[in-house]
C-alpha cells in the first residue's frame, strides 16, 4: 500500500484515534467498509510481500459454519473485525456475545491465533503485522 493510499484511508477515519477513552458520536464513526478496506488492503500487501496465502471468509471449523474475516491459513492466525458501532449489532447481544465466545474458543482449541479488531483499535493492523512477520 502506498503511503499517499494510507494517509487518504486514515484520513477518511480521523475521527477514530488511539486512546480508547475518546468519545465518538455516531456523527464522527468511519463506515466499516473503510475499515475493513485499511485492513484487508493491509493485509493483502503483507502476504504479497511475504508469499504468504491469505483467506477470506475462511471456515475453519468442519463441524460449524464459522469463518474468520481473514486469516493466513499456513501459520493458522485469523483476523475478526468485531462490527460493534451499531446498535442493531449481534455483537452487543449477551447471545451474539456468547456465540463469539463460543467460536473463539473453539478457534484457540483448534490451533488457531485470533485476533480482534474494532473500529477503535483497526488502524493498529500495521504494529499486528510486523509481530506476525517474526513468526515466519
Amino acid at each position: 500500500m502506498t503511503k499517499a493510499h494510507q494517509n487518504k484511508i486514515l484520513k477518511k477515519g480521523n475521527a477514530i484515534i488511539a486512546n480508547s477513552t475518546h468519545v465518538i458520536t455516531k456523527k464522527q464513526q468511519p463506515k466499516t467498509s473503510i475499515q475493513k478496506k485499511y485492513i484487508n488492503d493491509c493485509l493483502n500487501d503483507f502476504a504479497k510481500a511475504n508469499s504468504i496465502n491469505l483467506a477470506t471468509e475462511y471456515k475453519f471449523c468442519p463441524s460449524r459454519k464459522w469463518r474468520f474475516d481473514w486469516c493466513l491459513p499456513d501459520i493458522r492466525v485469523a483476523i475478526e473485525y468485531e462490527g460493534i458501532v451499531s446498535s442493531k449489532s449481534r455483537h452487543t447481544t449477551l447471545k451474539g456475545y456468547t456465540g463469539d465466545a463460543n467460536k473463539y474458543n473453539e478457534a484457540a482449541l483448534l490451533g488457531w491465533k485470533v485476533i480482534r479488531l474494532t473500529a477503535l483499535n483497526y488502524r493498529s493492523i500495521c504494529a499486528i503485522i510486523e509481530r506476525i512477520k517474526k513468526m515466519l
